[in-house]
């Protein structure tokens, strides 16, 4: 639903805040699922839904039995450009 895919991103946003801040640094222990919860005030499984997007744009990871971490490398480098098929060409030639 609509209401949940907000929440989720609600929290994502909180623990992408820490992080931006420097409130959370790279290594550092994100919040567990059940304080996350308690913090945001949400369910266990929209936490869980919040630190998937986080950990798939590559600002946490996840160490088994350990829980959730910052990322090393924050964030993927974002996508180069396409440059259109006119630039491509070499000088001269239509």
């Amino acid at each position: 639903t609509t209401g949940s895919a907000l929440e989720y991103e609600r929290v994502a946003e909180i623990i992408e805040r820490q992080i931006d801040a420097g409130a959370l640094r790279a290594r550092d222990r994100v919040p567990s699922l059940r304080a996350m919860s308690r913090h945001a005030r949400v369910s266990i499984g929209t936490v869980v839904q919040a630190y998937l997007q986080l950990e798939r744009r590559g600002l946490i990871e996840t160490r088994p039995r350990s829980g959730y971490f910052v990322a090393e490398q924050r964030r993927l480098p974002a996508p180069a450009a396409p440059r259109s098929i006119a630039s491509r060409r070499p000088a001269g030639t239509q």
